[in-house]
């Protein structure tokens, strides 16, 4: 039997969503303001690489430092859910680290075959079959992610138990309205 305080699968859902949003309109402001100002006149490799590592490792320490200090992203905390210890005490930073570590895994990998590909000499297919192989690990580990949390009575995700953490409902702006 599940418990209410843990169907929290929609919100979840529409945190990520509204965290996907707000992030890519504070990215996207960045870039236009660092582009403007350093890199119009002649943008660089290194210029594109500093853009690859902020876009790819900002939205994982923004979830890493929201949720080890507050519990709660700003989409969390909109939808209503708050991220707790498994003893439903506060999560830390630590555990919000541990319980990244996969996402923050799979962007570093994802920054570095990137950063590789500007050195690699082989042919086009070969690179693609390479970034391929990366998005298929990455939809994999998202597929674990879902049936984990959908089979088990607390909806924890592989990433709750690495962590040891749980995602319990609260009162969100946006879950007063469902």
């Amino acid at each position: 039997m599940i418990d209410s305080k843990h169907q929290t699968f929609w919100r979840r859902y529409w945190a990520g969503v509204i965290d996907i949003v707000f992030l890519m309109i504070l990215l996207f402001l960045c870039e236009l303001i660092l582009f403007r100002m350093f890199w119009s006149q002649n943008p660089t490799i290194s210029a594109l690489i500093f853009s690859l590592t902020i876009w790819s490792l900002f939205p994982v320490v923004y979830s890493i430092l929201l949720t080890g200090f507050f519990g709660q992203t700003i989409g969390k905390y909109l939808s209503g859910v708050k991220v707790l210890s498994i003893s439903e005490s506060k999560l830390g930073v630590f555990r919000a680290f541990l319980r990244d570590c996969p996402w923050l895994f799979f962007e570093i990998a994802r920054v570095l075959t990137c950063l590789l590909f500007l050195n690699d000499s082989s042919e086009i297919k070969e690179k693609l079959l390479k970034l391929k192989f990366m998005y298929a690990v990455g939809i994999f580990w998202y597929m674990l992610e879902i049936v984990t949390m959908l089979t088990n009575s607390k909806r924890r995700a592989v990433h709750d138990f690495i962590a040891g953490s749980v995602v319990v409902k609260t009162k969100g702006v946006i879950s007063e309205f469902q």
